[in-house]
């Protein structure tokens, strides 16, 4: 999902006076362009609980090529991206600070201090003649953002996608390394698919205790008789089947689903799932509607697993059984 066009709606385009507002606006209609060439471009987008932050940064190398620098909170494992860009993305960037007239912004800065929640945003240009120009608000925006955003979401998105993607890609030809040390596994079905609901939470105890939490409600009988069950409390490690779901995720070549998010066309009527496995220092998280490549196959072996270690695991602990 575009990371900018889902913050578009909720910015105006005008700057009516609101109560709580201060700080100063810019330069206005004095302003001049700026026509020595963009060579440094940075935004940001600054989320008031900072989990959708990010930062962009457009930058003319002395060779000549231009590099793009990119780090977004919702892809925090993927750490700082960079890519080499056509110079040309600068010309454009350099294009609609033309066309909004972004030059009326130098020296924008405000912030509502009624909102306590929300967003704002930050804005950095820097001129072939060695002059800059900023602007930045938070939860309040100079004239014209809103349509700004529009034209420079359009013109970046798929750059961000693609250093996204390599990011990504660098990932599963790393793979992941150290111990499965977690496993989260939710399934909800929805409308047609079904009533059934697995709630799964396995950790190792020397992680954490207690570590094992497991919620089921069963209507259809596909791996219990109909009815709820519930398991909580602690395992040693070694009766947790981490090396049975270890082998299953490399049968399934489930560390391809790293990061998926894909809604069905009818999300009402499918399952609903979210599977995350932890090791040591990243996790393979996945979630949606839509199905990936070898789920069916992966959860029916996935929850057989997990329930017949249970089952075996309560004759010994009959406390783990809570219901």
């Amino acid at each position: 999902m575009a990371i900018i066009s889902i913050l578009l709606s909720l910015f105006g385009c005008g700057n009516k006076p609101e109560p709580g507002v201060k700080g100063t606006d810019g330069l206005g209609k004095k302003a001049v362009d700026n026509e020595s060439g963009l060579v440094d471009f940075t935004y940001s987008y600054n989320g008031s609980i900072g989990g959708d932050s990010y930062t962009f940064r457009v930058k003319k190398q002395k060779d000549g090529t231009a590099l793009l620098t990119y780090y977004a909170m919702l892809y925090n494992s993927y750490g700082d991206m960079e890519m080499p860009v056509e110079t040309d993305l600068l010309t454009v960037l350099e294009d609609l600070y033309h066309k909004h007239h972004i030059c009326q912004w130098e020296g924008f800065n405000k912030i509502n201090e009624y909102v306590l929640d929300g967003s704002g945003f930050s804005l950095y240009l820097t001129f072939q003649d060695g002059k800059s120009m900023s602007a930045s608000g938070s939860n309040t925006w100079p004239d014209g953002y809103g349509d700004y955003l529009t034209d420079l979401s359009t013109l970046i998105e798929p750059y961000l996608e693609a250093a996204r993607e390599e990011a990504r890609r660098k990932i599963l030809e790393r793979g992941m390394e150290g111990n499965l040390n977690s496993v989260i596994a939710l399934f909800i079905q929805r409308g047609d698919s079904g009533s059934d609901k697995y709630d799964i939470l396995l950790r190792r105890q020397s992680i954490y205790d207690p570590n094992i939490d497991v919620q089921i409600l069963s209507e259809s009988g596909e791996f219990l008789e109909p009815g709820k069950y519930r398991w909580y409390g602690s395992l040693p490690d070694e009766e947790v089947c981490f090396e049975q779901i270890q082998e299953l995720i490399d049968k399934y070549d489930i560390l391809q689903w790293y990061n998926f998010d894909e809604a069905a066309e009818d999300p009402n009527n499918k399952e609903w799932f979210q599977v995350s496995f932890g090791y040591d220092e990243d996790s393979i998280s996945a979630n949606g509607t839509r199905h990936p490549e070898h789920y069916d196959e992966f959860r029916k072996e996935l929850l057989t697993c997990i329930i017949e270690m249970l089952q075996t695991a309560e004759q010994k602990h009959p406390e783990l059984r809570s219901e």
